[in-house]
């Protein structure tokens, strides 16, 4: 029978790409590859190469309450905003989240201002 992947020219195609192209975005490649975004995450999950470093927004800290929904709030935003104001956005809620780190979330908090800075460089390609 065989892994039924290999035998998806599309799979492939995405799998191939990556080998070329380590730090590809889930956006990336399925601009370049003709995919949804979500059908290029999931082959990217299953390829997990250990060279290519997850999004930000693959990835979520404290929980799956956004990564459960249909559409991710940062993709929305993405969708919606111009790089200015998504970059405000990062910059804001990270200083948010380092404020209050000492009252309410503690190292959770710091976490999730890395994870906002991360998004942000994702976005500029830094």
């Amino acid at each position: 029978k065989g892994n039924t992947m290999i035998k998806n020219s599309k799979a492939v195609k995405i799998i191939s790409y990556l080998m070329e192209n380590p730090s590809a975005k889930v956006a990336e490649v399925a601009a370049k590859n003709n995919v949804s975004k979500s059908y290029a995450h999931k082959i990217m999950k299953s390829f997990d190469a250990p060279f290519r470093k997850p999004e930000a927004k693959e990835t979520q800290v404290g929980g799956s309450h956004y990564k459960d929904m249909p559409i991710q709030p940062w993709d929305a935003l993405e969708a919606w905003m111009t790089l200015d104001e998504i970059r405000g956005y990062h910059k804001g809620v990270a200083i948010s989240y380092l404020a209050r780190e000492h009252r309410k979330g503690g190292d959770e908090d710091i976490a999730k201002a890395i994870h906002h800075l991360t998004a942000l460089m994702d976005l500029l390609h830094v």
